[in-house]
């Protein structure tokens, strides 16, 4: 869901624990964060709730998904989420949330590691793009294909 300037100034109002920290000079890495360097496509390395994120964007993006959890829309979500690829390559996805389709049955605790809960949730994986590069795509094409998963472009 897409949050209208209004619903999110709101939203901020009501929840000041929400908001966005931007670094005072654009452009200028975020002094508290030890491995803030200027990004190589000149991206403003953002600070969010404590956490530095590449972009503003995608630091948005996060404070949109907590928006999000608030409104029950999502259970939680996870962040630079690991995926192994062939030659010994990681690609990290941005985001992937989580929202629980069904009640789940009660399964005994012996027989929880042999069942497959997978369907319970709805699960979304997300990348945050400002710009897209070829061995992104060819990356997430790979994750795509081996996890047999879909990754939205955000």
């Amino acid at each position: 869901m897409n949050y209208t300037n209004e619903e999110i100034a709101q939203i901020l109002k009501e929840n000041p624990d929400l908001n966005v920290e931007l670094p005072r000079k654009a452009g200028k890495p975020v002094e508290s964060h030890p491995s803030a360097k200027r990004h190589k496509y000149n991206a403003v390395r953002t600070v969010y709730n404590n956490i530095a994120y590449a972009s503003k964007k995608e630091a948005n993006y996060a404070q949109e998904l907590d928006l999000r959890k608030k409104a029950g829309e999502i259970d939680f979500w996870l962040m630079q989420v690991p995926f192994s690829l062939p030659g010994n390559t990681v690609y990290r996805l941005d985001f992937v949330t989580f929202k629980l389709a069904a009640r789940p049955p009660e399964i005994p605790d012996d027989v929880k590691r042999f069942v497959d809960c997978s369907w319970l949730y709805n699960i979304e994986f997300i990348e945050v793009k400002g710009f897209r590069t070829g061995l992104g795509e060819l990356k997430r094409k790979q994750v795509e294909e081996i996890y047999k998963i879909k990754v939205n472009l955000i």
